[in-house]
């Protein structure tokens, strides 16, 4: 069994070249049309085993099984997903008896047949359970590693890496297709992908770029310059160049390969019709080649929708989380919640993004409902107008996994707390869905009174997280506020703890603010002074009404001040035509 760590230490010193799906060869050598290519593992396995051994013999590193559309669903429309473990089982073996320990041989996995909900009618779950139905004979017939993708939507990105790392602990490496704009099919951008997959614990990924080269530089830049994991490129015929039939010739081949290793890539796949003489041109130009490593910048925190990333960090804009999707003293919210009707809620939901909201908290705690099923609806229904990052906010587990399995991007849990229960409940969800989470600075007995209470409860939550296999930069650290009017000295303690919890844990800060200030006249006055001390101590992302009076204005200022804001040109534009 290949270990990760072997794997990820062979890619530092090495460029791995990829084998491609073997559906194209396996046509030319005379598999019919209508018939799965896969089929071929049983019923002409000489003719897979010659396939991988032609590719190997012109320089392929890394055999791949073919599998890609040998899931259940996929060999159910040719009527044969009774084969389904004998198909996956013997194409991992034939490119094993082929590899004889040379190469490494990837488990293919690709797309479902049917999209999964909202855009098709698959179920997560039943995602999930469909994707280890293909990956047990796999790892049955002994791959070193996962090859998933290239996969068309974010969810089914996901529901294939959760379903592959609760089998085994084999690498895995998971890519996604771009066609036209540099989007997939479902208008998801690279930063996105990244953004979504890194965070589920893969062990490099990459791009399939249906395009001209020069159009993916860019994008797989911006990756690199984010993550330390290897990154691998597909190039496929729309990158075809002035050879023979509009095909690159191996000399062209040669020049991207190189390219794309100068640029970050540490595994390149052939195109379907590469041949023989392309293969080795390739080969050839990153022989000895040592993949350039990145400076990347590991310290910003990102979250994201389907098809838009949010990054925080302390040189960047104050990004917000609006609070108004919270049935709390809400009635026609309730309302709303109960009955299924979505008015309210796409109405706050579009409201609060267009008053500035990056992120929103989605709370749907009535009385009398199916949570779970209530937020499952709200995340589709927030989906429908608003496309920015979610925070999933519930106390009960099986509330957040509904939410975090209907959200199709890289979502928050709001929110884990120090006593041991949530903890031992919600970490794993935190690190099998890829979230970020707000840790409370409270436990078993409640809200401490000192600041120093409260960043040794954070300390517990930062330390058990990291062991779960969380990162750093997505813990957000909540330093709790209680309302001046009951514990007036408590926004002092407040204050205090996000400023150690900054300094001493190197973890990002969350905060209420509006807690401040229940039952006191001219709550906004408060709110707003307060908002603006909290920032001045290091507060990362307030959660806060966005359409409350001057709420924009304590953010744009704070910008300015704290030197997010670059000589001030955004509170320029926003505000210079009001005057001094």
């Amino acid at each position: 069994m290949m270990k990760r760590s072997y794997f990820r230490k062979r890619l530092e010193s090495h460029v791995l070249l990829v084998e491609s799906p073997l559906a194209g060869p396996l046509r030319r050598a005379g598999i019919p049309e209508g018939v799965p290519a896969e089929r071929a593992n049983v019923d002409h396995p000489d003719l897979v085993r010659d396939v991988h051994r032609r590719h190997l013999n012109a320089g392929i590193d890394v055999l791949v099984t073919n599998t890609l559309r040998a899931g259940e669903d996929h060999l159910r429309q040719s009527g044969t997903a009774a084969d389904l473990d004998r198909v996956n089982r013997r194409g991992a073996l034939l490119a094993g008896e082929v590899a004889q320990g040379r190469v490494v041989v990837a488990g293919a996995i690709g797309s479902p047949v049917e999209r999964i909900e909202p855009l098709g009618r698959l179920g997560f779950s039943s995602a999930v359970t469909l994707f280890q139905r293909q990956a047990k004979p796999l790892l049955e017939g002994n791959v070193d590693l996962f090859l998933i993708g290239p996969m068309s939507e974010l969810k089914e990105a996901r529901a294939a890496v959760i379903a592959v790392r609760e089998l085994c602990d084999l690498p895995i490496t998971v890519f996604m297709a771009f066609g036209e704009g540099g989007v997939s099919e479902t208008g998801t951008d690279p930063l996105t992908f990244f953004t979504v997959v890194e965070a589920l614990d893969v062990d490099a990924l990459g791009l399939s770029w249906h395009g001209p080269w020069d159009e993916c530089r860019k994008p797989l830049a911006a990756i690199r310059a984010r993550t330390g994991l290897p990154l691998i490129v597909q190039m496929v015929e729309d990158d075809a160049g002035e050879g023979e039939g509009g095909r690159a010739s191996g000399e062209e081949l040669g020049a991207w390969a190189a390219d794309a290793v100068a640029h970050g890539a540490r595994m390149l796949r052939r195109s379907d019709w590469w041949e023989h003489e392309q293969v080795a041109a390739v080969a050839g130009a990153v022989a000895g080649a040592v993949p350039r490593g990145g400076e990347a910048d590991l310290r910003m925190s990102r979250v994201s929708s389907r098809t838009k990333t949010v990054e925080i960090g302390d040189e960047l804009p104050i990004r917000i989380i609006g609070e108004r999707i919270n049935p709390t003293a809400r009635p026609r919210l309730i309302t709303s919640i109960q009955e299924g009707e979505r008015g309210a809620i796409e109405e706050e939901a579009a409201k609060q993004v267009t008053k500035g909201a990056s992120i929103l908290d989605v709370n749907v705690g009535v009385p009398g409902v199916d949570e779970q099923e209530a937020m499952r609806w709200a995340v589709r229904a927030v989906g429908r107008v608003a496309d920015v990052p979610l925070a999933i906010d519930s106390a009960d587990p099986l509330v957040i996994e509904a939410g975090l399995a209907e959200a199709p991007g890289k979502s928050i849990v709001n929110s884990v707390t120090g006593e041991e229960k949530s903890l031992e409940r919600m970490l794993p969800l935190v690190k099998r869905y890829g979230a970020a989470m707000i840790g409370m600075a409270i436990d078993e007995k409640g809200l401490p009174d000192t600041a120093e209470s409260r960043l040794a409860i954070a300390e517990r939550i930062v330390a058990q997280a990291l062991d779960t296999g969380v990162s750093l930069r997505d813990i957000f650290i909540d330093c709790v506020t209680l309302t001046v009017g009951a514990a007036q000295d408590q926004a002092w303690e407040t204050l205090r703890a996000i400023g150690m919890v900054k300094e001493r844990l190197g973890a990002r800060t969350v905060l209420g603010v509006s807690n401040i200030s229940h039952g006191m006249p001219q709550r906004g006055v408060l709110n707003r002074a307060f908002l603006a001390m909290a920032l001045g101590y290091g507060l990362d992302l307030p959660i806060v009404n966005p359409y409350a009076k001057g709420v924009d204005e304590v953010v744009a200022a704070a910008d300015v001040l704290l030197g997010r804001d670059k000589m001030g040109l955004s509170f320029i534009e926003q505000f210079g035509k009001q005057g001094a």
